[in-house]
């Protein structure tokens, strides 16, 4: 079998993934969806790159990166669909969306716990944000890895905030918790998880920020709220992020992240989610 990674660098992880494919004595290509040419020729679509003249002519497609060229993907991803290659991740090219937003909507539609979330795309629109909702926290819409979510006390610093941005935010009640939980999932079935705590004077719990963390050992519920999660997003791979604020005494979900980094989750588990990454991606290849 022939994988192409996609994806914006050649990382550690991506590396942890050409490892499992040499193993499983498969051959493997890398590229950047920014490097695509994309072209219809006589009817025919087309991709290529400079270093790759045919990007159809591999079995297997795994994509690590999405947002800074999501329209060249979802286009890309969806003629592999109809050619029937195995694409991890496909759903972006007919369910995927873009916004934590949509996100919170789907999982609460579902039966599970999300934080009360307001988007607001116009600056005016504030001012019909209920007055004692403050503390609260804002974050991009289609934010990533931690950026830009920062905690607001009042509605003239929220103001002060968004007069500088001409991003969408997210406006977000404020649960007060001390740590969270990133579970990584794979093929409906959660690997592991691990315990990240809240960075001193912060709101964020991003390993890569340097938040503390630890393995920790899934009870059956949280196993089952995180798979759900994740069945209700159609990711084959996901880093579902939940906690237990002091003043719910019930599980939230955060977030449910498409294409995790599991550099801190290896760390902490000894679990490298890569191998079940290329054991799915095969097994979707032989059951085709």
């Amino acid at each position: 079998m022939k994988f192409l990674i996609v994806s914006s660098k050649i990382s550690e992880l991506t590396k942890d993934l050409i490892n499992e494919i040499k193993l499983n004595n498969h051959t493997y290509n890398f590229s950047r969806t920014k490097d695509f040419i994309l072209e219809l020729d006589n009817n025919k679509f087309k991709a290529s790159t400079s270093k790759i003249p045919d990007l159809f002519d591999f079995d297997i497609y795994l994509f690590r990166s999405f947002s800074k060229n999501m329209t060249n993907s979802r286009i890309f991803i969806e003629e592999l669909r109809l050619r029937k290659k195995i694409v991890i991740e496909g759903c972006v090219s007919d369910n995927y969306i873009n916004s934590k937003f949509a996100e919170g909507v789907r999982l609460t539609r579902n039966g599970i716990n999300y934080p009360q979330t307001y988007q607001i795309p116009d600056l005016k629109n504030t001012k019909n944000l209920p007055k004692n909702i403050f503390p609260v926290i804002i974050k991009p819409s289609d934010g990533s890895k931690g950026r830009d979510i920062k905690i607001i006390k009042n509605k003239i610093e929220l103001k002060k905030i968004l007069a500088k941005t001409s991003e969408d935010f997210l406006i977000q009640e404020y649960l007060k918790i001390k740590w969270d939980l990133r579970v990584f999932v794979v093929n409906g079935k959660a690997l592991g998880g691990i315990k990240r705590h809240i960075l001193k004077g912060d709101c964020r719990s991003n390993a890569s920020l340097g938040s503390k963390f630890e393995n920790f050992d899934l009870t059956p519920e949280i196993k089952k709220i995180a798979e759900k999660a994740t069945k209700i997003m159609r990711y084959e791979v996901a880093g579902v992020d939940l906690a237990w604020p002091e003043n719910k005494k019930k599980w939230y979900v955060f977030e449910v992240n498409i294409s995790p980094q599991w550099k801190a989750f290896k760390n902490a588990t000894n679990i490298n989610p890569a191998k079940y990454i290329i054991k799915r991606a095969i097994e979707m290849y032989n059951k085709k």
